[in-house]
């Protein structure tokens, strides 16, 4: 027979000749029943890999060895579970060389742990089967666990420390010396390192419940706190290994149980990584080799997550792959081609435009005030579509000349033009955004959403301010964009502040807007112009003699409103901060009351005497002045703030607030504001120094 003549001239193991002539009488007797059936039909081929492993059952034993130990560890674990036959083979303890030379050709691979069979080992690193249920596709591993799990698996077994130690009593002694003696789950390298200690494992980390319940129920369960010393705890640890009944030699103290799992742990870590680097180095180079192949450079190649995503996996580049991936590659390339085109094209456009910015801003300076005043500032004007388009023309290749730019000044104009209707849109925005935190805010937004935008910017409350540092405010919307074109020519109209306010604000107040409008007897809706024209003609003015307010011809709706606000706001913080205490030998008067028979605004009819208006409190007696130069000259080295002394008495202002007491820096308006706040003549000591907060 075929069988026997092979067995003659090689020695094979029993086993295998028993199932050889197992093979060859059920082949005989199953020729000899298809010989006596009629044919009926034709059998299809088998398909598929059915039977392509039958042929290794003939195959001489030290052939069959020398085949078996040249597999991958993974081939050589398929096939144990092909059938019981080669189980029985593959997985005898006489056949453990084959394990362990399989396992030698897998390059830094660390050597199989004591205490686990090299089967279970390639289970562990390189299989996808649940050790606990048999499950695919497990693909969350542990080497210091020395698991591999399903999700299902997972997240029944694997738990934080707190919720195990929770079922159970424990001191805090015998839980630390539990999860000591437990291997603990570690993601990284890193982590793995710190794990190796076995001290530093946390309630926190991630255990395997079974196996630290077990040893929740040992004697350690029994320990109190203070009963142990440190080495004792270190022997126990040591000990932990019999507790798991681990086939191990007897630990010392600096080598416990959970400290070998993680030192084999972070071993194998480390080995993954290198192996993960060392596939994903390969496959980059074959790529990049594949493309140099096909014309490309490296300046070519993005540098993009998309692109790493691509090259820069941990996987074999086969010829399907790289089919694949190719028109993925060819086509990121492309972009980045697009990309730097389109990049080298922003920086020609660019260079121009910084050659027609100088051209734009001598334009700006030939221009009548009240339409220069509107026109963008150097960074809003490269916004504008014709100086864009001018930067663009040609591709953006070469210089821009002065007689290219004239040729658009009409375009230039027109789009200014458009910006500045930008620029009054954006008013109205800056007024919402402020009214919510000004006196009569439903009325005031419910009149700003309701207004035409062109009647709104006439209103008397259609004041601005700049809320960049040491700049000026109470502007109209055409002052305050001819100070934002010149003094922040490189911040565009509209920015706001890291707290997402405008860097331009209201200045105006509805309410109080509306008080001195009522005061003087005028409409709400008077416009700004024609308060200003009342009050540059003499006809409006403020009657408390301020000798700080310049003459009529000097003041505008701006400048009066400014003053009155001021002055009102510190009467009215001066109010809300009187003390219960005070000495009542000192009055607060109201200077300028809006109503009332007495109020400070006043509206002189058509061709009255406009004298009044100019009237400013500027003659005091010569002794007083000497004595208030004399008091000022006195002050301290600077930083001083004069502050009132009468202000401070009858308020219980305090630290800061003290800063809001200053008095005017001039003997006229120190000598006035006595006089009309305190009805106090001037004292020495109504001038006090205050050096904090400056």
């Amino acid at each position: 027979m075929e069988s026997s003549s092979r067995s003659k001239g090689t020695k094979c193991h029993p086993q295998v000749k028993k199932r050889m002539r197992q093979l060859d009488d059920n082949n005989l007797n199953a020729r000899s029943e298809d010989a006596s059936k009629p044919v009926t039909s034709v059998t299809r081929p088998s398909r598929g890999n059915t039977g392509k492993l039958a042929s290794l059952m003939h195959l001489p034993m030290d052939i069959f060895y020398e085949v078996a130990s040249n597999l991958h560890p993974l081939d050589l674990l398929h096939m144990a579970r092909t059938s019981k036959y080669l189980r029985s083979i593959v997985l005898s303890r006489k056949c453990k060389f084959l394990w362990t030379a399989s396992l030698s050709e897998i390059d830094g691979l660390p050597s199989c742990p004591t205490g686990m069979s090299e089967p279970a080992y390639v289970a562990l690193v390189f299989g996808r089967l649940c050790l606990l249920c048999g499950a695919p596709r497990a693909l969350w591993v542990d080497y210091a666990i020395r698991l591999r799990l399903c999700r299902a698996c997972r997240i029944a077994h694997i738990k934080p420390g707190t919720q195990i130690l929770t079922d159970n009593e424990l001191s805090t002694l015998a839980g630390e010396l539990s999860m000591a003696m437990a291997p603990c789950h570690v993601k990284n390298v890193n982590l793995a390192k710190l794990a190796e200690v076995p001290f530093t494992h946390r309630e926190s980390h991630l255990y395997y419940a079974p196996q630290l319940r077990d040893l929740l129920k040992s004697s350690v369960n029994a320990l109190k706190d203070g009963d142990i010393s440190q080495r004792h705890k270190l022997a126990l640890c040591a000990d932990a290994v019999q507790m798991h009944k681990v086939r191990a030699p007897p630990p010392s103290f600096s080598n416990s149980y959970a400290m070998t799992l993680g030192q084999h742990a972070t071993a194998l870590l480390e080995w993954e990584l290198n192996a993960s680097r060392t596939k994903s180095e390969d496959r980059k180079a074959r790529i990049i080799t594949k493309l140099f192949d096909l014309g490309y450079t490296q300046d070519d190649f993005p540098n993009s997550s998309e692109w790493s995503k691509l090259v820069e996996q941990p996987t074999e580049l086969t010829e399907r792959v790289w089919k694949n991936i190719r028109p993925k590659l060819e086509a990121l390339i492309a972009k980045e081609r697009d990309r730097e085109a389109s990049m080298a094209f922003n920086q020609r456009a660019e260079a121009r435009m910084a050659q027609i910015v100088p051209y734009y801003l001598d334009l700006a300076e030939q221009l009548p005030e009240p339409q220069r005043a509107m026109m963008p500032n150097a960074i809003d004007c490269t916004r504008l579509p014709s100086l864009v388009a001018l930067s663009k023309r040609n591709n953006a290749h070469g210089d821009v000349s002065h007689k290219d730019f004239l040729a658009l000044v009409p375009d230039v104009i027109q789009d200014a033009e458009v910006h500045a209707d930008h620029v009054r849109e954006l008013a109205r925005e800056f007024m919402l955004d402020d009214a919510r935190f000004k006196d009569a805010a439903e009325a005031w937004k419910a009149e700003l959403t309701q207004l035409p935008l062109d009647e709104l910017l006439t209103r008397h409350y259609a004041l601005f301010g700049c809320m960049q540092p040491f700049c000026p405010g109470y502007f109209t919307i055409e002052e305050v964009h001819a100070h934002w074109r010149e003094t922040h020519p490189d911040v565009e109209w509209g920015a706001r502040t890291e707290s997402h306010r405008f860097l331009v604000k209201c200045d105006g107040e509805y309410a109080l807007g509306g008080e001195i409008l009522d005061a003087a007897g005028l409409p709400r809706d008077t416009p700004i112009s024609t308060l200003t024209e009342l009050i540059q003609s003499g006809r409006l003015y403020c009657s408390c003699g301020d000798p700080s307010l310049p003459p009529p011809e000097e003041l505008s709706w701006p400048k009066l409103f400014k003053h009155i606000h001021e002055e009102t706001w510190r009467y009215r913080d001066r109010v809300k901060t009187l003390s219960n205490k005070r000495d009542h030998k000192y009055v607060l008067n109201d200077a300028h009351p809006l109503t009332g028979p007495n109020t400070c605004i006043k509206l002189l009819p058509e061709g009255a005497d406009t004298a009044p208006a100019r009237e400013r409190a500027t003659v005091i007696d010569a002794k007083v002045r000497k004595k208030v130069e004399e008091r000022i000259a006195a002050q301290p080295a600077p930083p001083v703030k004069l502050i009132c002394r009468v202000c401070k008495t009858i308020t219980a202002s305090t630290g800061f607030k003290c800063s809001r007491l200053a008095l005017p820096g001039t003997p006229e308006g120190i000598v006035h504001h006595l006089k009309t706040w305190h009805d106090k003549e001037f004292e020495k000591l109504d001038i006090l120094y205050y050096t904090r907060h400056i």
